[in-house]
């Protein structure tokens, strides 16, 4: 599959920008609050060592960074393919779990 940007047809404009940074910042401050969180916990329990209280910080910090740059992609990606669906007229219904499939009856095949 191929992604070709026809002039006039690019997805950025001032707006998406913006949330862009806006979910970017977020991201950086929940990590940092989630980091936080870890070491003051683990701080609290005495039978941790210090260096498993910082090996925990870094691990929930990269999983929440991990997390928001996830959504942020899997936004993008899902506006492409809502814009795309909307040129053709056609829609897009995207269900989980996907539909069951058919019984088949004993004996059909």
């Amino acid at each position: 599959m191929t992604w070709t940007i026809l002039p006039g047809h690019t997805d950025v404009s001032p707006t998406s920008v913006l949330w862009s940074v806006v979910a970017v910042l977020g991201t950086f401050i929940a990590a940092r609050y989630a980091g936080r969180a870890v070491t003051r916990l683990g701080h609290q329990l005495p039978s941790v060592e210090e260096d498993r209280v910082l090996q925990a910080s870094r691990v929930v910090r990269y999983v929440v960074l991990m997390i928001g740059a996830t959504a942020e992609v899997g936004s993008r990606v899902a506006r492409r393919i809502q814009r795309a669906c909307g040129a053709d007229g056609a829609e897009l219904a995207l269900a989980w779990p996907p539909p069951a499939a058919p019984a088949i009856r004993a004996g059909a095949l």
